[in-house]
């Protein structure tokens, strides 16, 4: 028995970084491309892409800056240099709790007037994403479209004002450089949520604490 429980925990602690790297969610120093999906203000939305493809699952994302640029095709690759709160390069700004907000809803499919497949959507949720990251100048929308991001802004602002969304969750900022290491436009992302990580570390301490009562 002991020495099948010191070959299981030893197989956990050695698989533990091989399962980090097939994580499901992108992680810094991953390789990706963007392609473009509905919206038309050249932000999102846009779908990640791993390269080589299986590193993580792929998803969709909208962008932060209005200064910053990116490539939208099936050739050019970015790099992940940081995942965290602040955007860097032109245009760089602090993530807002309202904008966290408004992307997880949006990742969990629970964003109130967003409709899939639906240019209009993307396009007011980009712009509303952008005002609240204090991008500037935010290009013009059509009346319906206005009216939408603004009712996209003003549910973020009462969910943060009301306590009902605290902090930012599981969002980040992806931050991206080309392959000359020059950022570019940084995108939204997410990240495991902190209690999988505690399960997987309470599993791998329990097995030591098996192995120990063992000896």
């Amino acid at each position: 028995m002991k020495t099948f429980v010191t070959r299981t925990l030893l197989a956990a602690i050695l698989l533990a970084p091989a399962a980090a790297s097939a994580s499901p969610f992108v992680q810094v120093g991953d390789t990706l491309k963007l392609q473009d999906s509905v919206g038309s203000l050249g932000g999102g939305e846009f779908i990640a892409h791993a390269v080589p493809a299986g590193s993580f699952d792929s998803f969709v994302t909208f962008c932060i800056q209005l200064s910053e640029h990116i490539v939208v095709d099936n050739s050019t690759v970015y790099t992940v240099s940081g995942i965290g709160l602040t955007s860097v390069g032109a245009g760089a700004s602090a993530l807002t709790e309202q904008t966290a907000y408004l992307y997880s809803n949006f990742r969990a499919g629970t964003l109130a007037g967003y409709a899939a497949n639906s240019a209009q959507s993307a396009n007011a949720l980009q712009w509303a994403i952008w005002s609240l990251q204090s991008q500037a100048p935010l290009p013009g929308l059509d009346g319906a479209t206005q009216t939408l991001a603004n009712a996209f802004i003003a549910a973020a602002n009462l969910a943060v004002t009301t306590n009902a969304w605290d902090g930012y969750g599981n969002v980040r900022i992806m931050n991206l450089v080309d392959a000359n290491r020059r950022n570019v436009q940084d995108q939204l992302t997410t990240v495991p949520e902190p209690a999988s990580l505690l399960l997987v570390g309470t599993a791998l301490l329990g097995l030591a604490g098996r192995l120990r009562r063992l000896r």
